[in-house]
């Protein structure tokens, strides 16, 4: 073959003859094909090329030398990118390029292998400058998140390949002013993204491409082979007899989804050498088996299709036939198919199958689950049958706790070499002990039973006081919980506390039940007694406070204070106990407040601030007359701590009528919000006075924050509250920040307004405006965008072409705008561009 020279890579073997010694200002001309590189002491060798013609550089089989993008300079443009081991060089006509070559780490020999071909210079803004692929990598810039324009002619009829070293959403039109479709690209093994469709000879196709950086790109038309590539697939549907080439190979199918059935069903009887796998994509698997056809998997609504893929390692005698079945069977969906106890056989597949069944009233509630083989190696779970998220108890096999008349769901997932797995449902009546519904009733004085996993046991107190709790040598802590009664339908734990010589106490309840449970697998044995409360160790008998301050006992146990509000106003509960927590944090300091009438279910409770250990005042309101029981937990003992309770009249910012000012001269302001709140009750109040026009508050700071716009005079009625304002980019932290707030609130009438803060994730700045009318951006060219109701206003002075795309980068408007033109577009927020331009507009 013949080797034509240039007169550029002439001039560059005869400057290597002329002694270019690589230094940067003695670089040695580039030369296409394999240079070895001789260091000798150095550690950088530079070389130059001054392309002819706009052209592509690459730079691969780097042996022990590096060559990095940001190692390649010049005075003119140039585009870098590297992928699969090769850098790539936009170059253009006539400007020189420096490229330094960088030693490797070893002392072997260096090398690399340069490569040139014709490249156009990418611009790819608009389709009066569109990018041209071709079957060599070119590259597509991409600026400000913003789309780049392709346009491709077909040489011949034929699959498209598009090749791209980095994600990217990619649409076509066979007119540039045409409805896009989006061309499906899926992720290459070893890297980058590729993409097919099938074109016409001579046909003109127009691609839109995004992308979160730059990419490289090629478009080919290849040969294809049906059923050898995931590009040509058979094509299955439900009923199909799908047929396995004895060839040895890899064989694609892919299969239309019935989106009414329940499982999709893929069974061959023939044994094979290799494996079936099935996905939501070729290259993504969720089910697969091994020698032979046998696949059964839950059809989503969101599948159109299922991709199978047959791996045939060895070839056959003839070729095999399988079945493709979409099912919708009882046992296929959750709750799944009605079955009494005994034994119950699954279908012949494997996969996921549901039996339901409801536990008998007659005492037996132990349900116990197993396989008839004692070598299968499926697994079940247990469900409530009205709850398939949480799964109860699960294994090979089950013994659970059931409740009485509840109906309850079985999911066996059946292995495939278990296929068809029968299985046997029982139910057994549990043990005196075993089970909170049937505890062992306790006495005062010494108790006994023999030991399990946990024994339970009940006692139902006789004085308001306490409980006192005392095991054997060896027992560990009980665990004592309160029962449920009709005016308190909730089980709750109770405070177990240290008693002194192994013994624990609770405090009870005069008549309530009280479940106490061992654990540990060892014979119990215990002693109970009872002591009736002393002043502030019952609800029933609470210290009360004459006062605004009450001391607080200095041993450590739970108290009870009684606080009667003397007047209305705000009722601030304060305490100077630390926040503290046991070593397995399950016992912790607290300061609650409960209505007298209901001693059980707590009205509020004091904030822990967990950094400095101590707890926030709680601020409610009150009326003169309303009494309080207060508890208190202490853990350590500790002399001089207090609660206190003092009514005061609001401050600013508490109520309505008294809001903290904003300072606004009816223009613009920045004000920052330096107060957190976290619920509706403790919102703080703003005042703020408004002139006639568009209100406007945005935050500048991050966090989302709910502020909500009322008039002075109703509170009842908001006029607007916050919402997701605009998009910022956090370069620092590489994250995208949402900005919140009111954007363009018509105030008609002048005068007071309130802010309502009801929630921030922490303190935030706002910028506040006010202006004459709504949102108009001029963009550039004499375009303008006025946002309205449901639409957004283009006028131009001159024909100019705009797009319009939604807040992720969708495009969804591309045409030329004349005069004025109204685009409707549902409520959210978009981008405006016009050439290298854009504006952001929230359509309401």
């Amino acid at each position: 073959m013949k080797k034509f020279f240039t007169i550029a890579s002439v001039i560059a073997i005869a400057m290597q003859a002329w002694g270019a010694d690589g230094t940067k200002s003695d670089p040695i001309p580039l030369t296409e094909g394999t240079i070895d590189v001789d260091f000798g002491t150095a550690t950088s060798k530079y070389f130059t090329y001054t392309p002819s013609t706009e052209q592509m550089l690459t730079f691969s089989d780097l042996t022990n030398v590096n060559i990095y993008g940001f190692q390649i300079t010049s005075e003119g443009k140039l585009y870098t990118e590297s992928f699969n081991g090769t850098t790539y060089v936009q170059t253009q006509t006539g400007i020189p390029y420096l490229i330094e070559v960088t030693k490797g780490f070893s002392n072997s020999a260096s090398s690399f292998t340069a490569g040139m071909y014709d490249c156009a210079w990418p611009d790819g803004d608009d389709w009066n400058h569109p990018i041209v692929p071709f079957d060599r990598f070119t590259y597509i810039p991409i600026t400000a998140s913003l789309p780049s324009y392709l346009k491709y002619t077909a040489t011949n009829d034929g699959m498209l390949e598009m090749k791209f070293s980095a994600y990217i959403t990619l649409s076509y039109s066979d007119s540039q002013n045409g409805t896009f479709s989006v061309v499906p690209t899926s992720y290459v093994s070893g890297g980058g993204y590729r993409g097919t469709m099938m074109v016409t000879a001579g046909q003109t196709y127009y691609f839109i491409i995004e992308a979160p950086s730059s990419p490289l790109c090629s478009f080919e038309i290849i040969d294809v082979e049906i059923g050898k590539s995931p590009d040509f697939p058979y094509n299955l549907e439900n009923g199909s007899a799908g047929t396995f080439p004895k060839e040895e190979g890899k064989y694609y199918y892919l299969i239309t989804s019935d989106p009414e059935a329940s499982m999709l069903q893929i069974t061959g009887n023939a044994t094979f050498d290799g494996t079936a796998q099935l996905g939501d994509s070729f290259s993504y698997f969720t089910d697969s088996s091994d020698n032979r056809i046998s696949i059964r998997t839950a059809v989503s609504q969101y599948n159109a299709q299922y991709y199978l893929v047959l791996t045939r390692d060895t070839p056959a005698a003839s070729d095999q036939t399988f079945n493709v079945t979409f099912t919708s069977e009882s046992y296929d969906s959750f709750p799944g198919q009605e079955i009494t106890e005994g034994e119950t056989t699954t279908p012949d597949a494997p996969g996921m199958f549901y039996y339901t069944f409801t536990v008998p009233t007659d005492g037996r509630k132990i349900v116990q689950i197993s396989p008839v083989s004692e070598a299968s190696g499926s697994s079940v779970s247990i469900y409530y049958a009205d709850n398939k998220y949480t799964a109860l108890a699960k294994g090979t096999s089950i013994e659970y706790e059931a409740v009485a008349g509840r109906q309850y769901t079985i999911a066996w997932d059946v292995a495939q070499n278990d296929t068809p797995l029968t299985f046997n449902l029982g139910f057994a009546a549990p043990s005196k002990g075993e089970s909170a519904d049937n505890p062992i009733p306790a006495h005062i004085g010494e108790n006994s039973a023999s030991g399990g996993s946990a024994v339970y046991f009940r006692y139902y107190a006789t004085v308001d006081g306490w409980l006192v709790v005392k095991p054997a040598s060896g027992l560990k802590m009980p665990a004592i919980s309160m029962l449920p009664i009709p005016s308190d339908p909730y089980m709750q734990a109770c405070d177990v506390l240290p008693y002194g010589d192994g013994a624990y106490r609770v405090a009870t309840e005069k008549d309530r039940g009280y479940l106490i449970i061992f654990f540990g697998n060892q014979d119990i044995n215990f002693s109970l007694s009872e002591i009736t409360a002393l002043e502030g160790e019952a609800a029933s008998n609470p210290f009360v406070m004459t006062g605004d301050t009450a001391d607080i006992p200095s041993e450590p146990a739970v108290y009870w204070f009684s606080y009667t509000a003397q007047r209305d106003g705000k009722l601030v509960v304060s305490t100077d106990i630390p926040f503290q927590q046991s070593v397995n944090h399950q016992d912790y300091t607290y300061v609650q407040l409960y209505a007298p009438e209901d001693p059980d279910n707590r009205i509020t409770q004091l904030k822990p601030d967990y950094d400095l250990g101590i707890f926030d005042d709680k601020v409610i309101d009150t009326t003169a007359g309303t009494r309080y029981l207060i508890k208190v937990r202490t853990l350590v003992a500790s002399d001089n701590r207090w609660v206190k309770c003092i009514v005061r009249d609001p401050i600013a910012g508490e109520i309505p009528e008294l809001p903290i000012e904003i300072p606004f001269d009816g223009q613009s302001t920045t004000y920052e919000f330096s107060r957190m709140v976290n619920s509706e009750t403790d919102a703080i109040w703003y005042g703020i006075t408004l002139p006639e026009g568009y209100f406007t508050l945005k935050g500048n700071s991050g966090g989302v924050f709910n502020l909500t716009l009322f008039s002075s005079d109703n509170t009842q009625a908001p006029l607007a509250t916050t919402e997701v304002l605009d998009l910022d980019y956090d370069e620092i932290n590489e994250m995208y920040i949402y900005l919140w707030g009111i954007a363009d609130f018509h105030i008609s009438t002048p005068g007071k307004y309130l802010l309502c803060l009801s929630d921030n994730e922490v303190p935030f700045t706002a910028d506040i405006d006010m202006s004459k009318s709504g949102i108009e951006t001029a963009v550039n060219n004499g375009l303008t965008i006025t946002p309205v109701p449901g639409a957004v206003v283009l006028k131009s002075s001159a024909p100019t072409t705009t797009n319009i795309f939604t807040i992720d980068g969708k495009l969804i408007y591309n045409a030329q705008v004349t005069e004025e033109t109204t685009v409707t577009l549902p409520a959210g927020m978009y981008i405006v561009r016009l050439a290298d331009r854009a504006a952001k507009v929230i359509i309401k």
